[in-house]
């Protein structure tokens, strides 16, 4: 669908502005992240077709916010997104969205519990081993909670391409996984990951990913941040964000060809005047009709 991405990118600064607000008065420490910490180098600002926004915290300092963010004096109006909290909700991201407004992604749109509305995407750092034979073991342990935690949330032909009777036969294969709580495999994984204190090993490790390039850093990159120009507001990026950025992205400097210079997100309902759950209730009406 169309829509004009500058609009939803001022109405994402609100919602910045209000998680910095919160991180400020609790001393809570946080980075941009990803493509907004390059958006923040090359742009001094969103990259122009991003429609996101993507800050990461040391999973203690993250635990924290989430408990913040859950009360409604703290959060301005704007309410959070707690993935252990819906049953329909692949990442390990949560974020801060606002109600009266409706952004609902193509992955998203055939469940109504997983509707939002314009939001700021909040990820967890965690701890990790330097390397060796411990670090595989980890990496590999993760992926299989990673699997378990969307068979168990989603039906197979979510995630593969293929016959029905396939589909079928690996959803009868997957149905024991239904004695568990939907959230039973997301936050074991959490639980794992977090007994690698941050800030006590030379690595760290993005709690929301699974490709191992873009999964363990270097946690001096981290260690400081630089305070850069935003849009009309700043923001922090880690202070080794020159390294941290060419293992994310290579040329992290030059622009992409101009046909991939589009937004990854996909848009199916895009609205800044009607709050999500309208459209979640009249998706409901549908499927139940």
């Amino acid at each position: 669908m169309g829509y004009d991405v500058k609009q939803v990118q001022a109405q994402i600064l609100k919602n910045y502005g209000v998680f910095r607000n919160i991180c400020e008065k609790h001393h809570l420490r946080y980075f941009g992240i990803g493509g907004t910490a390059l958006g923040a180098v090359r742009h001094k600002g969103f990259i122009p077709w991003d429609d996101d926004m993507d800050v990461a915290m040391p999973y203690e300092d993250f635990c924290k916010f989430r408990e913040l963010a859950k009360d409604p004096k703290n959060t301005e109006g704007l309410e959070l997104f707690d993935y252990n909290e819906h049953l329909h909700a692949k990442s390990r991201i949560i974020k801060l969205h606002d109600p009266n407004t409706t952004f609902v992604g193509d992955k998203e749109v055939a469940y109504p519990d997983r509707y939002i509305g314009i939001f700021l995407d909040i990820m967890p750092i965690y701890g990790a081993p330097d390397g060796g034979e411990a670090q595989e073991r980890l990496w590999k342990k993760y992926n299989r909670l990673v699997h378990l935690n969307r068979y168990r949330r989603y039906p197979y032909s979510e995630w593969h391409d293929g016959p029905a009777w396939k589909n079928a036969v690996f959803n009868m294969l997957t149905l024991p996984l239904k004695v568990f709580p939907y959230a039973h495999f997301s936050r074991k994984a959490e639980k794992m990951l977090s007994r690698y204190e941050y800030g006590k090993t030379g690595t760290v490790m993005f709690g929301w990913r699974t490709k191992r390039r873009r999964l363990f850093f270097r946690r001096e990159w981290f260690d400081e941040y630089d305070e850069v120009p935003f849009e009309e507001t700043t923001i922090r990026i880690p202070k080794g964000y020159d390294p941290y950025l060419t293992q994310e992205f290579g040329d992290y400097m030059k622009l992409p060809p101009e046909g991939e210079q589009r937004s990854v997100h996909g848009p199916v309902i895009m609205d800044l005047a009607k709050p999500y759950r309208e459209y979640a209730a009249q998706a409901r009406k549908q499927k139940e009709a």
